[in-house]
């Protein structure tokens, strides 16, 4: 045990104090994440859509967050992170109150993008604010406390979420949009100015070409973009083919979904200590591998003991994964196009959250779940081996 609680103190031991606030701003805006698991289902089942309709709807919210990050990350190198991270706190709790009362599947669209936009604009900004002051050392670590944060969030969020959901959809939106606000009160309060990046020699480093001049960083962009429309299915095809395969209710599919993050918070800050001198890019290339088979085996057995199986395993991967990409991203960049370097990496998982949900629903609907399933383990496990093979030529 006096190992155990040693391990766990390293783990966390050095984190400058803005990136433990930053972190609990994302802690109290993640735990009302609840909307965007539940949206399909709201979409089908009380507003009449099927899940072709219902796949569309999801991908204007992924349009929508496609280019709010990447607008996040330019505004974020121009207007400073903070300012952003509290008018894109405030808007995020406005457009859920907005969709709360809409029925047309127009507006419902409409408000969707409008959300997506301004929300995900603070991605970038909790990205570069949380490692403000911390040296090349400590970046994996930060970005690993976020996203501890993000998860312990995503924990409470679903399960709260699912058990909301059998009293009325419309409280879904409601407490989404209270935590938002939370969120920004604590922005104001505890975060007062945009600090700067540590003044240490290793991190004064050139602007150097930038992201869409780096052919390395996105061919590596290419291949999780593969990744997050893998992954991006358990917030469309997932919970549908759980309800209507498995027969699980809201609150199981919410439980189910919470293992994820709960296992995250256990472990991933120790896991990231303990692999801190590998290959980034040779633990991502796993990573996607594992996703990839979580999600490939779901054809392959029924209940929820096989469901918590395959949670597991991709729960796994993007420990190994995600972590590790947001090192990799931030130590490639230079001081002055870090936020356009993270812009782009964020507007990657918001092209997946974009494709995911139409080709993922189009695919269920017209030639079956199975077929789906098995075409993200294939997918998983191509994308993974070409960061296998790119690693030695991307490791600094």
């Amino acid at each position: 045990m006096r190992r155990l609680a040693s391990a766990y103190r390293e783990a966390y031991s050095g984190l400058p104090r803005t990136t433990w606030w930053v972190a609990v701003v994302a802690l109290v805006n993640r735990s009302g994440t609840m909307v965007l698991p539940f949206l399909a289902l709201y979409l089908t089942s009380r507003r009449g859509f099927d899940a072709a309709q219902a796949g569309l709807l999801l991908g204007l919210y992924g349009l929508g967050s496609a280019g709010g990050t990447y607008l996040g990350g330019e505004l974020c190198d121009r207007l400073g992170a903070l300012p952003l991270l509290r008018f894109s706190l405030i808007c995020s709790a406005a457009g859920f109150l907005l969709i709360s009362v809409l029925e047309s599947p127009l507006w419902i669209g409409a408000s969707l993008l409008f959300v997506a936009l301004l929300g995900d604009a603070a991605r970038p900004a909790l990205s570069t604010l949380v490692i403000a002051g911390c040296p090349r050392a400590l970046r994996t670590r930060a970005f690993a406390l976020l996203r501890l944060s993000i998860n312990v969030g995503m924990a409470i969020g679903p399960v709260l979420g699912g058990f909301l959901a059998l009293v009325g959809y419309v409280w879904l939106f409601v407490v989404d949009a209270l935590t938002c606000l939370l969120a920004a009160a604590l922005a104001f309060s505890f975060l007062k100015t945009s600090p700067v990046a540590a003044v240490e020699a290793e991190s004064k480093q050139p602007a150097g070409p930038g992201p869409f001049r780096d052919g390395p960083f996105l061919i590596v962009m290419l291949l999780l973009l593969v990744n997050g429309m893998i992954f991006l299915q358990m917030f469309g095809t997932l919970p549908l083919y759980w309800r209507e395969r498995q027969g699980f209710l809201e609150n199981e599919i919410g439980l189910l979904f919470a293992l994820n993050p709960v296992i995250i918070v256990v472990f991933e800050m120790v896991l990231v200590h303990r692999l801190a001198n590998r290959n980034p890019v040779r633990l991502m290339g796993l990573g996607v591998i594992l996703i990839g088979l979580g999600f490939g085996l779901i054809p392959f057995g029924d209940g929820a003991s096989f469901a918590l199986l395959t949670v597991l395993i991709w729960t796994l991967g993007e420990m190994l994964e995600s972590p590790q990409t947001g090192g990799f991203v931030v130590n490639r960049a230079g001081d002055h196009n870090r936020g356009r370097y993270l812009g782009v990496y964020l507007l990657t998982f918001s092209l997946a959250l974009l494709l995911a949900p139409i080709a993922g629903t189009s695919i269920y609907q017209h030639l079956g779940p199975n077929i789906l399933w098995w075409t993200c383990g294939a997918s998983g496990l191509l994308s993974g081996s070409l960061l296998l093979f790119l690693s030695p030529k991307l490791h600094p």
